[in-house]
């Protein structure tokens, strides 16, 4: 070898030889970094331990202090009892279910109650079970959400908060997670959270070193009730301790379509009373609180509660009127005032709550309000408020708010007969606009092969006349069905798929009914002020979206949607309201995204409830609404 190829051959080794020292080095630095980012590091001090202590054995304080934000209204008798039971069942063992009227804050209670439950070590596993998983996952989500951002218990809880503030919402760190070197255990997932094993605070009354915190390994778990969570809740840790849960929230058990089903009832009885109580294991007991609905008459919370068939079961149900007012007649003249201020815009219920508080003795008459601070701001009282829930959905509030739902047969009910439809025809004829109605607006449904339409003017208090209707094409006939229509949408306009004629069809229809002048009584007319089109037939919303917007009305004319809103669903008028929108009773009118129009989304059922009680309405009554008399040539040419 030559003197250069050695020496060239000294300096690749010492290159070498600084590269994987520089690697090793590397590698240190990033192992201690990664290291760093896992360790926590010393668990901080209690903020507040007098208001910490204070709360340990009183729920009714926890929820004041620490759940201020959610509690922001005074206490009802009734969830001073809840919450006297609740703490009972979790510090005494025992099974509570309570049926509470909707929007009372019965879930929220539960949720706080198991917050509350495991910060101080009253129980070791808790086990949330509801209707699906998913109703499980948000009481779950809500838990965690406070654990990480609620100021106050993260100050006087950092055995708990801190490790897991550390994690910042990323379950993948929970793994490598240490506190002082040692891992914390800690777990954060979608089904389950461990907490972390770590010590006590310093300022602890039982801190020791060495000594782990009371809260250290405690398990929250969820499962929907016909999963298969709740068999396999039995949980193994990381000391090879096995735990079984000795704590389980049983959130709203059941669905508008399970309550509806007897062998879904008895199903999900079966697992509540066997699979649910038997999670202890064998020979041990468990507690369980149940904040639940009764939906129909018999379902599983309904037979649940009966204290007289389910002993085993503390049942509880309360009701937002403990009593109903007397003359429910000299409300309806109340409700014309209230559905009259409902269709201002916007909205002003100045007129309604003068003549409630000037008729108040008569209208409250017999009637208890189990909540009194339970009202809106625009409302005077709590058995007002729960007056506008009975106008709303009759059979919703004896359901959702009564805890007392009313067993119903629908073979006849909600339909006029014959006669009750004849009594409404009026003597002013067909298209002629009716004295007293001060506009007129229009409404156009898609079926196809045809355009279904209708024009209607309006007095102030809803009330009025259906003007006229018709078909577009115009059928000339005065019965046929959609299978015998004599004229089609695609033969009009041929050369065009089903939407393009569709889209002709409401342009051209669209035109004649906004183009056309309206004759009133007084020998004046009017025009269409406002209409809507349905846009939920078929694969025609992009149709619909683009003839309103084509239109020369445009600026007066909306698709819209309708939604059967059920019982236990939130009503239209409780969502949250969104930027520029414009809202009424049971109706938004919204910017679409991307369609360049504004669209609007109604109430089904409250709406035909309300158009059908208004027909109902005796002739010449305050808001009813009647029908035009047509000749016998007008009415061979519907």
């Amino acid at each position: 070898m030559t003197k250069d190829a050695g020496a060239k051959n000294s300096d690749q080794s010492r290159l070498a030889g600084i590269g994987s020292a520089r690697q090793e080095q590397k590698n240190r630095y990033l192992a201690a970094a990664s290291a760093a980012k896992r360790e926590i590091g010393d668990i901080p001090p209690i903020a507040n331990l007098d208001r910490r202590l204070s709360t340990a054995d009183s729920f009714k304080s926890w929820c004041e202090t620490y759940e201020a934000d959610t509690f922001t209204m005074g206490w009802s008798p009734d969830h001073l009892t809840a919450i006297a039971r609740i703490e009972e069942t979790v510090r005494h063992g025992a099974l509570f279910a309570f049926a509470m009227p909707r929007g009372s804050g019965k879930t929220s209670l539960v949720r706080a109650a198991s917050r509350w439950a495991i910060c101080h070590s009253l129980a070791r596993y808790i086990f949330i079970i509801g209707a699906n998983i998913g109703k499980a996952h948000d009481s779950l989500d809500s838990i965690k959400t406070a654990f990480r951002f609620n100021p106050m218990l993260a100050d006087d809880f950092p055995e708990i908060t801190h490790a897991i503030r550390e994690l910042g919402g990323v379950a993948n760190r929970a793994s490598g997670q240490t506190c002082q070197g040692v891992s914390t255990m800690i777990e954060w997932s979608k089904d389950r959270v461990v907490l972390p094993t770590v010590p006590f605070p310093e300022n602890h009354p039982h801190y020791a070193e060495g000594i782990a915190a009371a809260t250290s390994g405690s398990i929250i778990g969820v499962s929907g009730l016909t999963g298969d969570g709740i068999r396999g809740s039995l949980v193994t840790t990381a000391n090879n301790e096995s735990i079984r849960p000795d704590l389980a929230l049983i959130d709203d058990p059941q669905t508008d379509a399970s309550a509806a089903s007897p062998s879904q009832n008895q199903t999900r009885l079966r697992l509540i009373m066997g699979a649910v109580l038997g999670m202890a294991g064998p020979g041990k007991s468990i507690s369980a609180m149940m904040p639940c609905t009764v939906i129909q008459p018999g379902d599983m919370v309904d037979r649940i509660l009966d204290n007289k068939t389910s002993k085993e079961w503390r049942g509880e149900r309360t009701k937002l009127l403990k009593s109903m007012p007397k003359d429910l007649g000299a409300w309806e003249k109340y409700r014309e005032v209230y559905e009259q201020d409902m269709l201002r815009q916007p909205p002003d219920f100045t007129l309604s709550n003068e003549y409630y508080e000037k008729n108040r003795k008569i209208l409250d008459a017999g009637a208890e309000a189990s909540w009194p601070e339970r009202k809106k701001n625009t409302e005077v009282s709590a058995v007002q408020h729960a007056m506008h829930l009975f106008f709303r959905d009759e059979l919703a509030f004896w359901a959702e708010y009564q805890n007392d739902p009313q067993a119903t047969d629908f073979s006849d009910e909600g339909f006029l007969t014959a006669d009750e439809i004849a009594s409404k025809v009026s003597g002013v004829a067909r298209g002629v606009v009716p004295p007293g109605c001060t506009h007129v607006t229009a409404a156009i449904d898609v079926q196809g092969e045809a355009l279904y339409w209708s024009v209607s003017a309006w007095q102030n208090g809803f009330g009025g006349q259906i003007i006229d209707y018709g078909t577009w094409p115009d059928q000339g006939v005065r019965q046929f069905t959609l299978r015998s229509l004599k004229r089609k949408l695609s033969e009009e306009y041929p050369g065009t798929d089903t939407n393009g004629a569709i889209y002709s069809g409401l342009i051209d229809c669209i035109g004649y009914l906004w183009g056309k002048e309206w004759p009133t009584v007084s020998g004046d007319s009017m025009r269409i002020a406002h209409g809507m089109v349905d846009a939920g037939w078929g694969d025609s919303k992009s149709t619909v979206y683009k003839a309103c917007r084509d239109t020369t009305h445009a600026a007066s004319i909306s698709p819209s949607h309708g939604r059967g809103i059920k019982a236990g669903q939130m009503p239209i008028d409780e969502w949250k309201k969104e930027v520029g929108e414009v809202m009424g009773h049971s109706w938004r009118r919204r910017q679409s995204k991307g369609e360049g129009v504004r669209y609007v989304l109604y109430d089904t059922n409250i709406w035909k409830t309300l158009l059908n009680r208004k027909l109902a309405v005796p002739m010449g009554g305050f808001g009813d609404l009647s029908l035009y008399k047509a000749s016998i040539a007008q009415s061979l040419h519907l």
